[in-house]
């Protein structure tokens, strides 16, 4: 887990993660998160399939089911809070 400023982690995320969108082989559309930062990330995506929390590992990439026709993923960083209430939340345009 990590503490911080919203503005330091929001700028630590950006540049370390990668989202891009690809089919698979029976046309199930998914997006792949890279992770080049040296820490597991926990995230959970409300638009993906299932929206259940994934593990990213450290310069790792991760597939997840992607049935939404939006362009833009948000996230919610399950080990990056912001308050003692309130989680990292970051929204990327796919490709970004």
């Amino acid at each position: 887990m990590l503490w911080g400023r919203q503005e330091l982690l929001s700028g630590l995320i950006k540049a370390s993660i990668k989202i891009s969108k690809k089919s698979d082989e029976n046309g199930m559309q998914r997006i792949v998160i890279t992770n080049s930062s040296p820490i597991k990330l926990k995230a959970s995506i409300p638009d993906a399939a299932g929206a259940n929390i994934i593990e990213i590992e450290p310069d790792k990439e991760t597939a997840v089911d992607w049935q939404s026709s939006s362009n833009t993923v948000r996230i919610i960083w399950e080990n990056l809070w912001i308050s003692p209430n309130d989680k990292l939340t970051t929204e990327f345009n796919i490709g970004q």
